[in-house]
């Protein structure tokens, strides 16, 4: 892979929610290229932020997410939700959990790890599934 499409779920622009991606006010696209360079592709309102939720990790809400996003490689929130679960066991994208704050940092790492999420991504499209979602962490 040269470009991971990577999706920040945030309220401020700068910094990801220390909750769940869905409850996030802000989707933030950006794309990351192999080099370096990101870039950011778009800029969303989460229109199912305030969606009633019939039971804590709703599917309607989780498929009203994933359908404001299009095709994504990652998305990144700080913390674990039972969609995050579900999304790992059913789609090609990989939900990770950080605990960084900053978007900008959280890129830096990311691409530190390149060749390691291009090959969690490579393994999400062979098998759907990978055992454990990642955790983007402070060196």
């Amino acid at each position: 892979m040269d470009k991971l499409r990577i999706v920040f779920g945030t309220n401020d622009g700068e910094n990801i929610v220390k909750h769940h991606f869905g409850d996030s006010k802000i989707f933030q696209l950006y794309e990351l290229s192999a080099d370096g360079k990101r870039l950011l592709i778009d800029s969303k309102e989460n229109r199912a932020k305030d969606m009633e939720e019939k039971k804590h990790g709703d599917d309607q809400k989780r498929e009203s997410v994933l359908g404001q996003l299009g095709q994504i490689d990652i998305m990144v929130a700080g913390s674990l939700s039972p969609n995050f679960v579900k999304i790992n066991k059913t789609t090609r994208t990989v939900p990770c959990i950080s605990k960084i704050n900053a978007i900008e940092k959280n890129l830096e790492i990311i691409y530190k790890e390149f060749s390691t999420f291009s090959e969690l991504i490579e393994n999400k499209v062979k098998n759907n599934i990978i055992p454990e979602i990642p955790r983007i962490e402070e060196e």
